[in-house]
């Protein structure tokens, strides 16, 4: 089984969605991590998920600052943003290293940095799959 950790928007989750198609392609069991209400969506490709209950789409945050973590333009700025959501995050941290435990590759998303820490945890291969840039180009400005 590989487990796709992953966080966000929809935007967020298409190119994972990509990914374990191809994946599934090659004979590999796999499914998706993530938050409860895009279960429809990533089932709707035929792709296995595993739901968080901890979902910054419906969880009861502040979009106020929501809006602040997905904007912040620096790391540290985000985790300051980040910390006043400790609880949520809490939870998610734990559900998304459950979600690793039976697997034998994690492929991570940058705001589910989780999975390097489960891998190394559980003895198994972990790689961060940025959908994004993470540093700024002449082209594209970073994520």
């Amino acid at each position: 089984m590989i487990t796709i950790l992953c966080a966000g928007s929809c935007g967020d989750f298409q190119p994972y969605i990509a990914l374990a198609q191809e994946l599934g392609k090659l004979g590999k069991e796999v499914r998706i991590a993530g938050g409860k209400s895009f279960e429809a969506f990533i089932k709707g490709y035929g792709i296995g998920f595993y739901p968080l209950s901890v979902d910054y789409q419906t969880a009861d945050i502040d979009p106020k600052m929501l809006q602040e973590a997905q904007s912040s333009d620096n790391p540290l700025k985000m985790l300051l943003t980040f910390n006043k959501m400790k609880k949520y995050v809490l939870e998610l941290t734990e559900e998304m290293y459950y979600a690793c435990v039976d697997s034998e590759l994690i492929i991570y998303h940058p705001g589910a940095t989780i999975g390097y820490f489960a891998g190394e945890m559980l003895g198994i291969s972990s790689v961060l799959a940025a959908p994004f840039p993470m540093h700024k180009t002449k082209e594209v400005a970073s994520g």
